[in-house]
């Protein structure tokens, strides 16, 4: 908002469908009379929607969809405007980590988690000498290791990102010192 001297920097993670007034309230609409455009001209006809018939029925949905009462609903339904950050703010769930699983098919947090899994995952196979269930072993293993080698490079990421941030921290020290 312009009057509250806010500048948009970037859009909270997994929050931008909640935030688009165009998506919150319009495109559903749209695609709501044109389902039922659609339906009513496929039970009439038994034929499917062509190219003419299709910009026909959107012609028809966007008449009905875009009127200007629509329009301000979905901004003020985002809180644009009038400005009202409390709109989303208390759709939006707060992302977090979740601790590690106790439940046998939960993720992973770390190898030993991945190696049980994996262990409990090949049990549920027959032991019959079928060459299916061999190559369901055989894909589950390989699936491990996979997982095993991505866990690896996580744990090498976050060291990484930990080295990085406590340099720049010691540098904003050095910084506020001065």
């Amino acid at each position: 908002s312009l009057e509250k001297n806010t500048h948009i920097l970037c859009l909270p993670a997994h929050s931008t469908h909640l935030l688009q007034p165009l998506d919150v309230s319009i495109f559903g609409l749209l695609q709501h009379y044109y389902r039922k455009a659609a339906d009513i001209h496929m039970q009439d006809t038994q034929t499917g929607v062509k190219k003419g018939t299709f910009w026909t029925f959107y012609h028809e949905t966007h008449t009905l969809t875009f009127l200007p009462k629509t329009i301000q609903s979905a901004f003020q339904a985002t809180g644009i405007v009038p400005f009202n950050p409390n709109k989303v703010l208390f759709k939006v769930t707060k992302i977090t980590t979740p601790n590690c699983p106790t439940a046998i098919f939960a993720t992973p947090c770390n190898h030993h988690q991945l190696h049980q899994q994996a262990l409990a995952a090949t049990s549920f196979f027959p032991s019959s000498p079928i060459s299916s269930h061999k190559s369901y072993l055989a894909v589950v293993l390989c699936l491990a290791d996979l997982i095993e080698c991505a866990l690896t490079e996580v744990e090498i990421a976050k060291a990484e990102v930990q080295r990085l941030q406590e340099g720049y921290e010691g540098k904003q020290a050095v910084k506020a010192d001065h």
